[in-house]
């Protein structure tokens, strides 16, 4: 599959692409494995959003913060699932895209495929650094504020105190940040 090879390597990366060639085997066995952990780990974050939000919010900036948090890792939750769920239809789509007539035929037609993937590209590392240092500066924001506090990264429901247990909040806390990553 050459086609996005960069979109799919990202998809790849964050658990919700396995290669198509790894379609049996211990590989893909593996991969299956990260690939359930991650989904888990964000639905989880999504669900453990959703209860601290209609548990403790008390007025209504902290629960329209709260909504956007949740809003936006739901949304995340449904894009995972969508791909996951849909990944035949990708590939037929793509290897359609792959075959001789959707090949260029001529200069032209190369020269606007070469612009098209190069614009695709832009676009993906253009996304992928912002999200990426999104993601960078909310991490290192925990680790100087949060940690020191003992504060989760994101206000959700768990099941215990995390300040009363050293373990569980190692856990919740990098579990957060998996999940928001």
């Amino acid at each position: 599959m050459h086609t996005l090879p960069l979109n799919f390597k990202i998809l790849q990366l964050c658990g919700m692409w396995r290669p198509v060639i790894w379609s049996a085997g211990w590989k893909s066995v593996v991969y299956n494995s990260y690939t359930i952990f991650m989904v888990s780990s964000l639905n989880l974050f999504a669900l453990s959003q959703l209860i601290g939000l209609v548990l403790s919010s008390e007025n209504v900036k902290e629960f329209s913060h709260g909504s956007y948090m949740f809003l936006t890792v739901l949304a995340g939750c449904g894009k995972c699932a969508n791909v996951i769920k849909q990944r035949k239809n990708i590939i037929k789509v793509t290897n359609v895209l792959t075959n001789h007539f959707c090949k260029p035929r001529n200069e032209d037609e190369m020269k606007i495929q070469k612009d098209c993937e190069h614009d695709v590209r832009l676009n993906t590392l253009w996304y992928s650094a912002l999200g990426g240092t999104t993601c960078s500066l909310i991490t290192l924001r925990s680790l100087v504020v949060d940690i020191s506090e003992r504060n989760m990264p994101f206000k959700g429901w768990l099941p215990f105190d995390p300040k009363c247990s050293e373990i569980g909040f190692w856990v919740a806390y990098f579990h957060q940040l998996i999940a928001h990553a």
